[in-house]
């Protein structure tokens, strides 16, 4: 343990901060091409092209992680969805919750029967008509 609190130590003491880090690496991508050879249209091009490909890297790191949180907050719904459900069968019983179930389903079949017999209602006064330009099927 002493040898990682050691080597961490080392480490932030001797290392630049990360945000220095991300300010200097266009500087030195400039510096290392004109090492290589004089500025020119092709090493600017060449800087350009390295530039997009780290946008690219950093954009698909970004993608990676919204999709992981995304897909985590969807397990944790789902799973405390379970859990509310299981919470809610052992509060009741399964007795109990049968019979909610049953009224549940009462309550809407009666609604269901009457919005039925409403629609069935307007549709033979004639109150109901079809939407202009309205068609049949797709």
């Amino acid at each position: 343990m002493d040898f990682i609190q050691d080597s961490l130590f080392y480490l932030m003491r001797n290392s630049p901060s990360y945000l220095q880090t991300l300010s200097s690496i266009p500087a030195k991508i400039q510096s290392f091409s004109n090492t290589v050879s004089p500025p020119t249209d092709l090493n600017q091009l060449a800087v350009t092209l390295v530039i997009i490909v780290l946008l690219y890297i950093l954009v698909s790191w970004v993608w990676a992680l919204v999709r992981f949180w995304i897909s985590l907050a969807t397990r944790v719904i789902f799973w405390s969805a379970i859990v509310v459900a299981g919470a809610y069968v052992w509060m009741r019983g399964i007795e109990g919750v049968v019979e909610d179930l049953q009224e549940w389903a009462e309550v809407w079949t009666a609604e269901y029967g009457k919005a039925k017999v409403e629609y069935a209602r307007y549709q033979a006064d004639g109150q109901w008509q079809k939407p202009i330009g309205a068609r049949r099927g797709w």
